[in-house]
């Protein structure tokens, strides 16, 4: 996301980090008052994360590219597509990343 962002162009400043100071494990939520929430979010988190996300984003130029390989991606539509992103979140889980950040479009 770092280098979407970087190529987009966009000036933004991030506040608000010192309330991951002191925390263990969380699961961050964007509640998507912009689509541009999770971009900007995602690489500023304190610590490794991981995103499962729509499908439908991967289409997008660019973006899509760089969303897809940091993601884990669900066709929400689509029910083994739902439990394989589950399934692939807990392999991430497990691998010794302890943070992940869940996002929710409607």
């Amino acid at each position: 996301m770092s280098l979407f962002l970087t190529l987009s162009g966009l000036r933004f400043s991030v506040t608000g980090k010192h309330h991951f100071n002191d925390i263990g494990p969380a699961i961050v939520i964007c509640n998507h008052n912009s689509l541009i929430d999770v971009p900007l979010s995602t690489p500023f988190l304190p610590r490794a994360n991981k995103t499962i996300a729509k499908k439908s984003f991967i289409y997008v130029p660019i973006f899509g590219w760089i969303y897809q390989f940091g993601s884990v991606i669900v066709d929400r539509k689509n029910d083994h597509s739902r439990k394989t992103s589950f399934d692939n979140m807990k392999r991430v889980l497990d691998s010794g990343l302890d943070h992940f950040m869940m996002v929710h479009l409607n």
